[in-house]
């Protein structure tokens, strides 16, 4: 912590490692807020390397988060440790936020986001994804929510209590759902050996679906299928840059590659390296979508599966 240079204006703790609750699946969140933006990649880069989950804003992206009433600043009003803060801006800033009454678009783009599990790659690591995509979407589905009720909660373990005591899940499905978070370490790690069975993947998004009464579209296909049809819907974009990342790496993991395929197997790593870090590579896939794509392509036939583009 000692080496972020001074030009990073606010640095806060948040989430499990500021409330305390932390244990072996939770990440170490942290904020670095400062308008030098080549300061703010080095610096993220530095925490990244200790293990640290960072998330890196200008204060224009933090002024945006505010006139929108982005609930991310409420997480961070409630929660956050701050141990660096530039004549006190961070915590004026904070201090003056309130969130909007309605969180309908919130929700409406949650479940937009959970649409993604109509075409799960039938496959170890398409589980694990599938489950992953299933957390974030849900989370943001159920922060919002409550949001729409003036309760404001950011773990995991709240949110699925005061769910089960507003009658959305059960006590058998607030545990099911708490594993997730088990699940969303197993699949960021590369552990595609801890996949349940396909029975709990599919009960897990049950229990979301009708709790909430979304009447989602539940498909798996074998992985060519799933790559296929990212291919195919390219001319359906939608609009939320995470939705298409997310989309893209389900065709990444779906596809076949040889082991001594190392400049392939190398640059498939790459994208899902940037995927999994959105707040550092949003405006990679903001702007860069179809050079993305096209790296995509190349790496389908370049795959043991030969897919055709």
């Amino acid at each position: 912590m000692n080496n972020i240079p001074h030009e990073i204006d606010s640095i806060a703790l948040f989430g499990s490692v500021a409330r305390r609750d932390q244990d072996s699946l939770s990440d170490r969140d942290i904020l670095l807020v400062s308008d030098d933006a080549s300061c703010l990649i080095t610096s993220g880069q530095m925490l990244k390397r200790n293990h640290w989950a960072n998330a890196n804003y200008s204060w224009q992206q933090l002024n945006s988060f505010a006139k929108h009433g982005g609930l991310f600043l409420q997480h961070l009003k409630q929660e956050a440790i701050i141990i660096k803060d530039k004549d006190n801006r961070l915590t004026q800033f904070l201090s003056e936020f309130t969130p909007r009454p309605d969180y309908t678009n919130e929700i409406d783009e949650a479940i937009d986001f959970l649409g993604l599990l109509s075409a799960m790659p039938d496959s170890e690591s398409g589980k694990l994804w599938a489950l992953d995509v299933l957390m974030v979407g849900f989370r943001c589905l159920a922060i919002a929510t409550l949001a729409n009720r003036a309760v404001y909660h950011f773990s995991l373990s709240d949110i699925l209590t005061t769910l089960k005591t507003m009658g959305f899940i059960t006590s058998s499905e607030r545990d099911n759902l708490m594993l997730l978070r088990k699940y969303k370490r197993a699949y960021r790690s590369g552990y595609f050996d801890q996949a349940p069975k396909w029975d709990a993947v599919y009960s897990s998004i049950t229990a979301v679906d009708h709790g909430f009464k979304l009447g989602l579209d539940i498909q798996k296909y074998q992985p060519p299928i799933v790559i296929e049809r990212v291919l195919a819907d390219n001319h359906h974009r939608n609009q939320n840059w995470y939705f298409e990342s997310r989309k893209l790496e389900s065709a990444l993991i779906s596809l076949s590659v040889d082991k001594n395929q190392l400049e392939t197997q190398n640059n498939r790593q790459d994208l899902l390296n940037k995927i999994k870090a959105p707040s550092e590579n949003s405006h990679y896939f903001k702007y860069d979508y179809n050079e993305i794509r096209n790296r995509l392509v190349i790496l389908c036939k370049e795959s043991k599966d030969k897919i055709l583009v």
